[in-house]
């Protein structure tokens, strides 16, 4: 089972840290804060790679390129940019959402990303030239979700009311709408599964390719309703599902076979504002609010064996 340790705490940022995503590869964890700074960090060293200058408000999402070279953040300065981070500059820069820009995703080839914003706008843009070439049809509300499908010919979107829609990008028409109380969504790491953690605590697990087929168990937490952060796929049997803990403060680690809590992590002594969570690196990151603006990187360790 789950046997997260802490491995580092790093400290960088002056204000409260408020999005976290690691690097495909699990080398670099890209963090940014309440004023719009970006810091990358070097996993294994535990120190800044690379400060990223350049958003005027809150920085609320990355995604990471294919080759771990670049890194999109979506900003509520309305702004996307786009980083190279061998060198750190900015090199593109997104405008022309009417909101804050909430949500980013590169497709799976880098070419494109899609990103959404607080009225509920999805757009797609083309990395080489910065222009945007898709305007998918707005919501009425934020987009608290999205991303592409694996093979990049879908996106998926969700909307704080729990309205979520497969758009096919050949088309660009909304080609499935499915409506829960839906709090985030996750693609698998494993394939065009798509798992919703509802605000009632359950999870459900869909079918991108035949949506209407709700394809997996479904877990409904006792006494947890709203945290459910992320997963991890620790191999090919078992999904470790990760939440906030009823206090905030610390997460709780669940496996999917065994149906139940495997283990608490004390992670913060103040609430926890992200968790971000590496699905094969088998790494999670943790930020909290409080003076120290503190991250923390936790790596599962098998039993028996010291750290390395």
């Amino acid at each position: 089972g789950p046997n997260f340790v802490e491995i580092s705490a790093v400290y960088g940022h002056t204000e409260k840290v408020t999005a976290l995503k690691f690097s495909g590869d699990g080398k670099l964890l890209a963090s940014g804060a309440a004023d719009g700074s970006i810091k990358v960090w070097d996993v294994a060293t535990s120190t800044v790679h690379k400060h990223l200058i350049g958003h005027k408000k809150k920085v609320m999402d990355f995604s990471w390129s294919k080759d771990n070279t670049l890194l999109v953040s979506a900003s509520l300065d309305k702004k996307l940019r786009i980083w190279d981070v061998v060198s750190g500059k900015c090199f593109k820069i997104l405008s022309g959402h009417t909101g804050g820009v909430v949500r980013c995703s590169f497709n799976p080839n880098s070419s494109l990303i899609v990103s959404g914003s607080t009225f509920g706008e999805i757009y797609v843009w083309d990395v080489k030239t910065a222009t945007q070439i898709k305007d998918l049809k707005r919501f009425i509300n934020s987009i608290s979700s999205l991303c592409f499908n694996t093979d990049g010919t879908s996106i998926i979107s969700g909307s704080i009311t729990g309205l979520w829609c497969i758009w096919c990008m050949g088309t660009e028409t909304c080609t499935q709408t499915i409506v829960t109380d839906q709090k985030s969504i996750d693609l698998l790491p494993t394939g065009d599964c798509i798992v919703v953690a509802t605000y009632t605590g359950r999870l459900e697990f869909w079918n991108v390719q035949q949506p209407t087929v709700n394809v997996s168990r479904i877990i409904s937490y006792s006494g947890v309703k709203n945290y459910v952060a992320t997963l991890i796929s620790p191999d090919s049997d078992d999904l470790w599902v990760i939440n906030k803990a009823q206090n905030e403060y610390g997460l709780n680690i669940w496996s999917l076979n065994e149906q139940r809590l495997e283990q608490k992590l004390e992670c913060h002594i103040d609430r926890i504002t992200c968790v971000t969570c590496h699905p094969t690196a088998k790494l999670i990151a943790t930020a909290a609010f409080g003076n120290d603006n503190m991250i923390k990187i936790w790596k599962h360790e098998v039993l028996g064996h010291s750290r390395t």
